[in-house]
């Protein structure tokens, strides 16, 4: 005796003409929308490929001008990914994040990439779909964040190379590279916090195989402007990249030429850092339990805190000019 299984789709868009046809002419082909639970509703996501097709649609069609567009002058490319194999072509693959997007108070789960102008490597935009699919109005839809061209931003491939030839990471490293330990380097996720954007990247050693097989983090490398900070954890990186706390990165001439920040201001911002860190290590907790909500509220709050001890900074350093 033999069994089949048959797997049915699930309709979305309600009004789509096209839809409506297909689920008459293949009745039980596609349920409908109305029988998803709200259980269910919470661990659907964006789908990365459609994404992708976006994204790449979007390197040319973003511009609007008839000229300008058969000139192909305003081309976008996706960017290489950094962390994959010299001369590989792989294309840095879109991230799923938590994150506030330009106008917006309430971090959101979303699925992001970056562009970077055609033939160069600085960053040109910064682009975000909202994959919250319990908040049906604006799940869904797009936002470009396009910089402004006064302004040059390192594309991920500028950041990668700062970030491992920064003097602090090749000085920590080395001892892992004489004893020929193998180092990994994880994503490199861009996120936009308090005006800017900033860089974080995971930088993991893999021992021999009698110590154990699998990566273990062992340094995080974050990037907000010119600073670069580096720490075991992303709140020493942060607290660093923020300048609360001194690096090897500093240059002593321009640290002169920079205000100090408050220590009233100081100790507020490290509070807000530590709290981000403990969120952090929340996240993490709660994804190995495979709960995705409590995952989701905690990077949530992670960001929130690490904004406002940004604009704490910025704001103690304005008053000082």
């Amino acid at each position: 005796m033999r069994t089949t299984a048959r797997s049915s789709s699930t309709e979305w868009d309600t009004k789509d003409p096209v839809l409506k046809t297909w689920m008459k002419v293949f009745p039980g082909a596609v349920e409908s929308k109305s029988k998803i639970s709200d259980a269910l509703l919470e661990h659907l996501r964006y789908p990365v490929d459609l994404f992708k097709v976006q994204r790449d649609v979007l390197q040319r069609y973003h511009v609007t001008d008839a000229q300008t567009f058969y000139e192909d002058g305003e081309r976008w490319k996706v960017p290489e990914d950094p962390t994959a194999p010299t001369n590989s072509g792989a294309l840095q693959p879109p991230y799923y994040l938590s994150m506030a997007r330009p106008g917006e108070d309430t971090p959101k789960f979303s699925v992001t990439s970056v562009y970077l102008p055609n033939k160069r490597q600085n960053l040109e935009a910064f682009v975000s779909v909202n994959s919250e699919a319990t908040d049906t109005e604006n799940y869904g839809k797009m936002q470009i964040l396009q910089l402004s061209s006064s302004t040059q931003i390192d594309g991920p491939s500028q950041i990668a190379n700062k970030l491992q030839t920064d003097n602090g990471v090749t000085q920590a490293l080395l001892p892992f590279k004489q004893s020929g330990t193998e180092i990994q380097y994880g994503n490199l996720l861009t996120l936009p916090v308090g005006g800017g954007l900033l860089y974080v990247q995971p930088v993991y050693i893999k021992r021999q195989a009698s110590e154990g097989t699998y990566p273990v983090l062992q340094y995080v490398i974050a990037s907000f402007g010119k600073d670069v900070g580096f720490g075991q954890t992303l709140d020493e990186a942060l607290r660093v990249a923020l300048g609360l706390e001194p690096g090897s990165t500093t240059d002593p001439e321009s640290e002169s030429e920079e205000p100090p920040v408050d220590p009233g201001t100081k100790r507020t911002a490290s509070e807000l850092l530590d709290r981000a860190s403990g969120y952090y290590d929340d996240a993490q907790d709660a994804l190995k339990d495979g709960d995705l909500a409590l995952y989701q509220r905690r990077i949530d709050q992670m960001n929130d805190a690490i904004t406002q001890a940004k604009k704490l900074v910025d704001a103690a350093a304005a008053e000082k000019k």
